[in-house]
Protein backbone atom coordinates (compact mmCIF):
# COMPACT_ATOMS: atom_id res chain seq x y z
CA UNK A 1 0.00 0.00 0.00
CA UNK A 2 2.91 2.31 1.27
CA UNK A 3 4.62 1.96 -2.61
CA UNK A 4 1.23 2.43 -4.09
CA UNK A 5 0.68 6.13 -1.92
CA UNK A 6 4.67 7.00 -2.95
CA UNK A 7 4.24 6.44 -6.70
CA UNK A 8 0.82 8.81 -6.66
CA UNK A 9 2.45 11.40 -5.05
CA UNK A 10 5.34 11.35 -7.68
CA UNK A 11 2.61 11.26 -10.09
CA UNK A 12 0.95 14.56 -8.67
CA UNK A 13 4.55 15.94 -8.49
CA UNK A 14 5.65 15.19 -11.86
CA UNK A 15 2.22 16.59 -13.27
CA UNK A 16 2.70 20.01 -11.37
CA UNK A 17 6.43 20.45 -12.46
CA UNK A 18 5.33 19.63 -16.04
CA UNK A 19 2.57 22.28 -15.53
CA UNK A 20 4.50 24.98 -14.33
CA UNK A 21 7.38 24.33 -16.86
CA UNK A 22 4.92 25.40 -19.37
CA UNK A 23 3.93 28.19 -17.99
CA UNK A 24 7.50 29.39 -17.96
CA UNK A 25 8.08 28.84 -21.22
CA UNK A 26 4.96 31.05 -22.30
CA UNK A 27 6.30 33.97 -19.79
CA UNK A 28 9.48 34.10 -21.25
CA UNK A 29 11.09 32.41 -18.61
CA UNK A 30 9.56 34.73 -15.47
CA UNK A 31 7.22 32.35 -14.04
CA UNK A 32 8.53 31.35 -9.89
CA UNK A 33 6.98 27.76 -10.37
CA UNK A 34 9.67 27.14 -12.91
CA UNK A 35 13.28 26.00 -13.75
CA UNK A 36 14.52 29.45 -15.26
CA UNK A 37 16.65 30.88 -12.35
CA UNK A 38 14.01 31.08 -9.34
CA UNK A 39 14.60 30.93 -5.98
CA UNK A 40 12.20 29.10 -4.62
CA UNK A 41 14.25 25.58 -3.91
CA UNK A 42 10.85 23.81 -3.44
CA UNK A 43 10.65 23.15 -7.07
CA UNK A 44 13.98 22.01 -7.80
CA UNK A 45 14.44 19.72 -4.71
CA UNK A 46 10.85 18.13 -6.03
CA UNK A 47 13.07 17.49 -9.19
CA UNK A 48 16.12 16.20 -7.48
CA UNK A 49 13.93 13.74 -5.60
CA UNK A 50 12.09 12.62 -9.24
CA UNK A 51 15.13 12.37 -10.59
CA UNK A 52 16.28 9.93 -7.54
CA UNK A 53 13.51 8.16 -7.25
CA UNK A 54 13.41 4.46 -8.03
CA UNK A 55 10.32 3.37 -9.62
CA UNK A 56 8.83 -0.01 -8.46
CA UNK A 57 7.08 -0.55 -11.57
CA UNK A 58 8.42 -3.34 -13.79
CA UNK A 59 9.12 -1.64 -17.30
CA UNK A 60 8.10 -3.71 -19.98
CA UNK A 61 9.92 -6.80 -21.29
CA UNK A 62 11.72 -6.26 -24.34
CA UNK A 63 9.68 -7.37 -26.99
CA UNK A 64 11.14 -10.66 -28.63
CA UNK A 65 13.59 -11.12 -31.72
CA UNK A 66 11.91 -11.84 -35.00
CA UNK A 67 13.14 -15.16 -36.16
CA UNK A 68 11.67 -16.07 -39.98
CA UNK A 69 10.06 -19.51 -39.65
CA UNK A 70 12.15 -22.34 -40.46
CA UNK A 71 11.80 -23.37 -44.01
CA UNK A 72 12.58 -26.95 -44.37
CA UNK A 73 15.44 -27.91 -47.39
CA UNK A 74 13.85 -31.51 -49.03
CA UNK A 75 17.00 -32.54 -50.38
CA UNK A 76 17.61 -32.12 -46.30
CA UNK A 77 15.33 -34.33 -45.26
CA UNK A 78 14.85 -36.41 -47.95
CA UNK A 79 17.79 -36.70 -49.93
CA UNK A 80 16.32 -38.98 -52.45
CA UNK A 81 13.94 -37.31 -54.54
CA UNK A 82 10.51 -39.35 -55.60
CA UNK A 83 10.77 -41.26 -58.94
CA UNK A 84 9.56 -39.17 -61.58
CA UNK A 85 11.89 -36.11 -60.66
CA UNK A 86 12.08 -33.71 -57.57
CA UNK A 87 13.87 -30.56 -56.11
CA UNK A 88 17.18 -31.29 -58.27
CA UNK A 89 15.06 -31.55 -61.34
CA UNK A 90 14.66 -35.40 -61.89
CA UNK A 91 16.88 -38.19 -60.63
CA UNK A 92 15.93 -40.31 -58.11
CA UNK A 93 15.84 -44.20 -58.33
CA UNK A 94 14.75 -45.03 -61.42
CA UNK A 95 11.94 -47.53 -62.38
CA UNK A 96 12.88 -51.15 -62.99
CA UNK A 97 13.03 -52.32 -66.60
CA UNK A 98 10.38 -54.41 -67.71
CA UNK A 99 11.64 -57.22 -68.83
CA UNK A 100 12.35 -57.80 -72.64
CA UNK A 101 9.93 -59.94 -74.54
CA UNK A 102 10.97 -61.80 -77.43
CA UNK A 103 10.05 -60.05 -80.41
CA UNK A 104 7.08 -61.75 -82.92
CA UNK A 105 8.70 -64.18 -85.23
CA UNK A 106 8.86 -63.35 -88.95
CA UNK A 107 5.33 -65.20 -90.23
CA UNK A 108 7.88 -65.52 -94.04
CA UNK A 109 10.50 -67.36 -91.58
CA UNK A 110 8.00 -69.76 -90.03
CA UNK A 111 6.64 -70.84 -93.41
CA UNK A 112 10.45 -71.30 -94.92
CA UNK A 113 10.86 -73.76 -91.69
CA UNK A 114 7.41 -75.36 -93.01
CA UNK A 115 8.70 -75.72 -96.55
CA UNK A 116 11.86 -77.49 -95.25
CA UNK A 117 10.28 -79.91 -92.72
CA UNK A 118 7.60 -81.27 -95.34
CA UNK A 119 10.47 -81.40 -98.26
CA UNK A 120 12.04 -84.03 -96.19
CA UNK A 121 11.25 -87.38 -97.88
CA UNK A 122 10.75 -89.20 -94.88
CA UNK A 123 8.39 -86.65 -93.89
CA UNK A 124 6.55 -85.93 -97.16
CA UNK A 125 5.81 -89.77 -97.22
CA UNK A 126 4.47 -89.74 -94.44
CA UNK A 127 2.15 -87.04 -94.67
CA UNK A 128 1.02 -88.42 -97.88
CA UNK A 129 0.07 -91.90 -96.08
CA UNK A 130 -1.84 -90.02 -93.72
CA UNK A 131 -3.43 -88.13 -95.90
CA UNK A 132 -4.63 -91.32 -97.54
CA UNK A 133 -5.57 -93.47 -94.74
CA UNK A 134 -7.51 -90.70 -92.87
CA UNK A 135 -9.89 -90.05 -96.83
CA UNK A 136 -10.33 -93.88 -96.79
CA UNK A 137 -11.53 -94.62 -93.31
CA UNK A 138 -12.73 -91.02 -92.54
CA UNK A 139 -11.32 -91.46 -89.16
CA UNK A 140 -8.37 -89.37 -87.77
CA UNK A 141 -4.41 -91.35 -88.80
CA UNK A 142 -0.94 -89.45 -87.87
CA UNK A 143 2.32 -89.72 -86.23
CA UNK A 144 5.16 -87.96 -84.66
CA UNK A 145 7.89 -86.12 -85.91
CA UNK A 146 11.57 -86.13 -84.05
CA UNK A 147 14.21 -85.78 -84.54
CA UNK A 148 17.27 -89.11 -84.15
CA UNK A 149 19.22 -86.76 -82.14
CA UNK A 150 19.94 -83.31 -80.47
CA UNK A 151 21.21 -81.32 -80.80
CA UNK A 152 20.43 -81.73 -84.64
CA UNK A 153 22.51 -81.43 -87.74
CA UNK A 154 21.94 -78.72 -90.58
CA UNK A 155 19.70 -81.17 -92.37
CA UNK A 156 17.99 -83.00 -89.10
CA UNK A 157 16.97 -86.19 -89.89
CA UNK A 158 14.02 -87.72 -88.38
CA UNK A 159 12.81 -90.69 -87.05
CA UNK A 160 10.23 -93.35 -89.17
CA UNK A 161 7.15 -93.47 -86.41
CA UNK A 162 4.42 -96.04 -87.80
CA UNK A 163 1.32 -94.38 -88.68
CA UNK A 164 -1.59 -94.82 -86.37
CA UNK A 165 -5.12 -94.04 -85.28
CA UNK A 166 -7.28 -93.58 -82.39
CA UNK A 167 -9.96 -94.74 -84.10
CA UNK A 168 -11.67 -91.55 -83.74
CA UNK A 169 -12.84 -88.93 -86.62
CA UNK A 170 -12.64 -85.48 -84.39
CA UNK A 171 -8.80 -86.23 -82.49
CA UNK A 172 -5.91 -87.84 -82.60
CA UNK A 173 -3.15 -87.88 -79.33
CA UNK A 174 0.67 -87.51 -80.38
CA UNK A 175 3.19 -89.68 -77.83
CA UNK A 176 5.96 -86.93 -76.46
CA UNK A 177 9.47 -87.54 -75.75
CA UNK A 178 12.75 -86.04 -75.49
CA UNK A 179 15.21 -88.17 -74.78
CA UNK A 180 17.76 -90.27 -76.90
CA UNK A 181 15.60 -93.60 -76.90
CA UNK A 182 12.92 -92.52 -78.13
CA UNK A 183 13.68 -89.43 -79.83
CA UNK A 184 12.95 -86.00 -79.57
CA UNK A 185 9.49 -84.53 -80.38
CA UNK A 186 8.95 -81.19 -82.58
CA UNK A 187 6.13 -81.87 -84.24
CA UNK A 188 2.74 -83.50 -84.79
CA UNK A 189 0.54 -84.32 -88.01
CA UNK A 190 -2.96 -85.04 -87.93
CA UNK A 191 -5.45 -85.70 -91.14
CA UNK A 192 -9.01 -83.91 -90.90
CA UNK A 193 -11.45 -86.62 -92.33
CA UNK A 194 -14.09 -83.51 -92.46
CA UNK A 195 -11.61 -81.45 -94.04
CA UNK A 196 -11.37 -78.25 -91.88
CA UNK A 197 -8.18 -76.06 -90.76
CA UNK A 198 -6.57 -76.37 -87.20
CA UNK A 199 -8.99 -76.39 -84.46
CA UNK A 200 -8.72 -74.94 -81.19
CA UNK A 201 -7.07 -78.00 -79.66
CA UNK A 202 -4.25 -78.25 -82.38
CA UNK A 203 -4.00 -74.31 -82.68
CA UNK A 204 -2.88 -74.41 -78.42
CA UNK A 205 -1.44 -77.83 -78.24
CA UNK A 206 2.08 -76.97 -78.84
CA UNK A 207 1.97 -75.11 -74.74
CA UNK A 208 0.92 -78.76 -73.55
CA UNK A 209 4.78 -79.83 -73.63
CA UNK A 210 6.79 -76.61 -72.75
CA UNK A 211 6.97 -77.89 -69.38
CA UNK A 212 7.52 -81.42 -69.93
CA UNK A 213 10.16 -82.83 -67.42
CA UNK A 214 12.39 -84.08 -69.78
CA UNK A 215 12.51 -81.44 -71.91
CA UNK A 216 13.11 -79.09 -68.94
CA UNK A 217 16.04 -81.59 -68.05
CA UNK A 218 17.58 -81.13 -70.76
CA UNK A 219 18.39 -77.31 -70.45
CA UNK A 220 17.65 -73.62 -71.80
CA UNK A 221 19.03 -74.72 -75.36
CA UNK A 222 16.45 -77.76 -75.41
CA UNK A 223 13.77 -75.52 -74.63
CA UNK A 224 14.14 -72.59 -77.20
CA UNK A 225 15.11 -75.60 -80.15
CA UNK A 226 11.72 -76.35 -78.90
CA UNK A 227 9.94 -72.89 -78.96
CA UNK A 228 11.41 -71.96 -82.19
CA UNK A 229 10.89 -75.46 -84.36
CA UNK A 230 7.61 -77.25 -82.74
CA UNK A 231 4.50 -77.41 -84.61
CA UNK A 232 1.15 -78.59 -85.29
CA UNK A 233 0.65 -79.91 -89.11
CA UNK A 234 -3.13 -80.74 -90.13
CA UNK A 235 -3.58 -82.53 -93.59
CA UNK A 236 -7.26 -82.36 -95.47
CA UNK A 237 -7.77 -83.64 -99.07
CA UNK A 238 -6.59 -80.44 -100.68
CA UNK A 239 -4.20 -78.74 -98.31
CA UNK A 240 -1.69 -78.71 -95.82
CA UNK A 241 -2.05 -76.56 -92.60
CA UNK A 242 1.32 -75.88 -90.28
CA UNK A 243 0.80 -73.99 -86.97
CA UNK A 244 3.66 -71.94 -85.45
CA UNK A 245 3.83 -70.38 -82.36
CA UNK A 246 4.10 -66.81 -82.19
CA UNK A 247 3.80 -65.55 -78.68
CA UNK A 248 4.26 -67.98 -75.94
CA UNK A 249 2.75 -65.87 -73.31
CA UNK A 250 -0.77 -65.04 -75.78
CA UNK A 251 -0.31 -69.36 -76.21
CA UNK A 252 0.01 -69.76 -72.38
CA UNK A 253 -3.07 -68.20 -71.62
CA UNK A 254 -5.10 -69.69 -74.48
CA UNK A 255 -3.77 -72.95 -73.25
CA UNK A 256 -4.54 -72.93 -69.68
CA UNK A 257 -8.47 -71.29 -70.67
CA UNK A 258 -8.97 -74.64 -73.17
CA UNK A 259 -7.87 -77.01 -70.59
CA UNK A 260 -9.16 -75.25 -67.38
CA UNK A 261 -11.62 -78.19 -67.44
CA UNK A 262 -14.05 -80.00 -69.85
CA UNK A 263 -16.64 -76.71 -69.79
CA UNK A 264 -14.17 -74.75 -70.86
CA UNK A 265 -12.93 -76.56 -73.50
CA UNK A 266 -16.80 -77.21 -74.57
CA UNK A 267 -17.38 -73.36 -74.43
CA UNK A 268 -14.14 -72.71 -76.46
CA UNK A 269 -14.71 -74.91 -78.90
CA UNK A 270 -18.73 -73.44 -79.29
CA UNK A 271 -17.25 -70.24 -79.70
CA UNK A 272 -14.75 -71.19 -82.45
CA UNK A 273 -17.79 -73.27 -84.13
CA UNK A 274 -19.93 -69.45 -83.90
CA UNK A 275 -17.44 -67.97 -85.50
CA UNK A 276 -17.51 -70.73 -88.27
CA UNK A 277 -20.83 -70.02 -89.20
CA UNK A 278 -20.91 -66.60 -88.68
CA UNK A 279 -18.61 -66.34 -91.85
CA UNK A 280 -20.28 -69.33 -94.13
CA UNK A 281 -23.41 -66.85 -93.51
CA UNK A 282 -21.12 -63.59 -94.67
CA UNK A 283 -19.39 -65.85 -96.99
CA UNK A 284 -21.73 -67.90 -99.08
CA UNK A 285 -19.32 -69.30 -101.32
CA UNK A 286 -16.59 -69.82 -99.03
CA UNK A 287 -15.61 -73.53 -97.80
CA UNK A 288 -15.75 -74.92 -94.99
CA UNK A 289 -11.68 -75.13 -94.34
CA UNK A 290 -11.97 -71.07 -95.09
CA UNK A 291 -14.41 -70.21 -92.50
CA UNK A 292 -12.48 -72.96 -89.87
CA UNK A 293 -9.47 -70.86 -90.74
CA UNK A 294 -10.97 -67.76 -90.17
CA UNK A 295 -12.05 -68.73 -87.28
CA UNK A 296 -8.49 -70.00 -85.38
CA UNK A 297 -7.11 -66.91 -86.97
CA UNK A 298 -9.77 -64.10 -85.07
CA UNK A 299 -9.60 -66.85 -82.00
CA UNK A 300 -6.15 -67.46 -81.77
CA UNK A 301 -4.04 -65.40 -84.11
CA UNK A 302 -2.44 -63.62 -81.35
CA UNK A 303 -0.95 -66.31 -80.08
CA UNK A 304 -0.03 -68.23 -83.42
CA UNK A 305 0.72 -68.39 -87.35
CA UNK A 306 -1.78 -70.48 -89.24
CA UNK A 307 0.46 -71.01 -92.94
CA UNK A 308 -1.21 -72.61 -96.14
CA UNK A 309 0.18 -75.16 -98.55
CA UNK A 310 -3.04 -75.85 -101.04
CA UNK A 311 -2.08 -78.47 -104.12
CA UNK A 312 -0.22 -76.86 -106.55
CA UNK A 313 1.53 -74.38 -104.50
CA UNK A 314 5.51 -74.81 -104.26
CA UNK A 315 5.66 -73.17 -100.67
CA UNK A 316 3.74 -72.44 -97.30
CA UNK A 317 2.18 -68.99 -96.87
CA UNK A 318 0.93 -67.31 -93.87
CA UNK A 319 -2.84 -66.44 -93.79
CA UNK A 320 -4.13 -63.35 -92.61
CA UNK A 321 -7.65 -61.68 -92.60
CA UNK A 322 -7.87 -58.81 -94.74
CA UNK A 323 -9.99 -55.62 -94.57
CA UNK A 324 -13.05 -57.07 -95.86
CA UNK A 325 -13.12 -59.20 -93.08
CA UNK A 326 -12.10 -62.54 -95.46
CA UNK A 327 -9.13 -65.19 -94.92
CA UNK A 328 -6.61 -64.52 -97.39
CA UNK A 329 -2.91 -65.88 -97.96
CA UNK A 330 -0.34 -63.31 -97.56
CA UNK A 331 2.42 -63.67 -100.23
CA UNK A 332 5.92 -63.72 -98.99
CA UNK A 333 8.55 -61.53 -101.01
CA UNK A 334 10.40 -64.40 -102.10
CA UNK A 335 7.62 -66.81 -102.37
CA UNK A 336 8.10 -67.97 -106.43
Amino acid sequence: MRKIIKLYICLVIVLGTMTGYAQDLENGGNNNGGYGGNSGGTQLNEVVIINNYRNPITPPPTPPMYVPPFVTNPLLTNPTPPIGGGASGGGGTPPKPKPPTDPKPDPCAQAKSADARANNVSVAGQNDFIRTMTNNTKKEYGNEQKLNSFPPSDTPVYRAYPIRTDNASGSFQPNFSWNAKDGYMVGATHGHPGNGAPSPADLVYAYKHLNNPELVAAGQTAIDYYKNNFSVTTLTTDEIYVVKVNDWDALKTAYETYNANSAASTAANDKWGDEVNKYSDKNTSSSYAEATAYAGLILYGNAVTILKKSKGDTNFTPLVIDSSKKVTKKPCPNEK
